[in-house]
């Protein structure tokens, strides 16, 4: 690596002069002078020239374009926006999809008006389940990479397609759309766009969203503040949609926003619908603060396109909802949904471990997994993979032990065949004690 060895010794060369100036010059006055105790003002001088040397690196490093990601071994689109998608299995369902990649791509490019739609890049995944879907890192590359389980025999074709969109959208906003505040709109638009010409898919998501909104009004009506503040479920999907996403998992998250993204389209109409989109998911913002200083908030786009306010939208949704679960009452009613508990036991001293039951009784219920993670002081949301695994069929025991004080995050999520994908039963945050 020529241009990086070449770069360390003139580095080192010029250290090594600055320490020979310093020693010679004035006859090592400089030295003695440098060798004083700082004051407090020379220690702060010195302080805010390092924090503007490194922030002018970072910014630097920041600008520098990375190479698109590039797949060797892929199938790619036949027409329309470039998509690469790894072959695991026949090469033809490959090829198949990529071309629906690519079709979605160029449907969401005309609805948002982008001139264009950089590559897609999609990786099979073994270890994922057919309906858990990951967006890769990419240090070194620029560009969207999603992995799935393309050859699992429960693969959600258009779930991904849908995950593919958001993570596109995601990444062309430089995460702007990720904001709590309108994460909902990037979700249920992703969705719409790809449901929108598929009634069974519609009919699919609309189950799927009326198992969430039951599920997230019980949650609401346990809460003591959330039901102190009057707050139903579409206020808490409004105001906390994170926290929201992360009690529901993916797939009822992604249906419940489904289902508030459509119902905003017919209040409003498509066209001011299209409008709103295209601000909220269409623009790429400056990579520099001046995206959070100078662009609108989502309450004032929100207000700009006609569409009702936030405590305006939580009502329209929660009559929505009311609507949709005595509509499908008779269905819903065959989802079972087993009481979950997890308790902290002590080992000795202050060491505990954690227990886990699903169910009334020890007899073993339908097979589950555990999903759990320990938490750090400043946790935002967890991504999937971070989220570690046990499965079973029956209560047990998490393989590891917590000092007291541990904040932990806890699931149970098993596969429910009327809603055809993984649902998360239960899932909270807490602390060891």
């Amino acid at each position: 690596p020529l241009p990086a060895g070449l770069a360390t010794l003139g580095s080192a060369a010029g250290l090594v002069a600055a320490t020979f100036t310093l020693a010679l010059s004035a006859e090592g006055s400089l030295v003695v002078a440098l060798s004083r105790r700082m004051t407090s003002r020379e220690k702060s001088a010195v302080t805010i020239v390092l924090l503007g040397v490194i922030m002018v690196f970072t910014v630097i490093e920041a600008r520098k374009p990375k190479p698109p990601f590039e797949l060797a071994r892929a199938a790619r689109s036949s027409a329309g926006p470039a998509v690469a998608v790894g072959v695991a299995g026949p090469p033809q369902a490959a090829q198949q999809l990529a071309d629906q990649l690519s079709a979605d791509l160029a449907r969401m490019q005309s609805f948002l008006a982008l001139p264009a739609a950089p590559a897609l890049t999609a990786l099979p995944d073994d270890a994922l389940d057919g309906d858990a879907f990951q967006r890769a890192a990419l240090p070194n590359a620029d560009g969207v990479v999603v992995r799935a389980a393309f050859t699992d025999s429960r693969f959600d074709s258009a779930g991904f397609r849908a995950y593919a969109l958001a993570s596109w959208m995601q990444w062309h906003t430089r995460e702007r759309a990720a904001e709590e505040d309108r994460r909902w709109l990037l979700d249920g638009a992703a969705q719409w766009l790809v449901a929108r010409d598929t009634p069974s898919r519609q009919t699919l998501l609309a189950l799927r969203a009326a198992f969430a909104a039951r599920h997230l009004t019980d949650s609401a009506a346990d809460s003591a503040a959330d039901s102190a503040a009057g707050q139903g479920g579409a206020g808490l999907a409004l105001r906390r949609w994170l926290s929201v996403r992360e009690q529901l998992g993916p797939c009822l998250a992604d249906a419940l926003a489904w289902r508030m993204v459509t119902s905003l389209s017919d209040q409003i109409g498509e066209e001011r619908f299209q409008a709103l989109a295209r601000d909220v998911l269409g623009r790429r913002p400056p990579n520099d603060a001046r995206a959070s200083l100078l662009e609108p908030t989502f309450a004032d786009l929100l207000a700009r396109h006609g569409a009702p306010d936030q405590a305006a939208l939580a009502r329209q949704f929660d009559r929505l909802f009311s609507s949709e679960q005595a509509r499908l009452a008779a269905t819903l009613a065959q989802i079972e949904r087993p009481a979950v508990a997890f308790t902290a036991r002590p080992m000795g001293g202050r060491t505990y471990e954690v227990h886990y039951g699903v169910g009334a009784d020890d007899r073993g219920v339908a097979p589950f997994s555990v999903r759990y993670a320990v938490l750090g002081p400043w946790d935002g949301e967890l991504a999937p993979e971070s989220l570690s695994r046990e499965d079973s069929t029956r209560a047990g025991v998490l393989p590891a032990s917590y000092p007291r004080g541990t904040r932990l995050f806890t699931a149970v999520e098993r596969r429910e065949a009327l809603l055809g994908c993984t649902v998360r039963l239960a899932a909270r945050r807490w602390e060891v004690r």
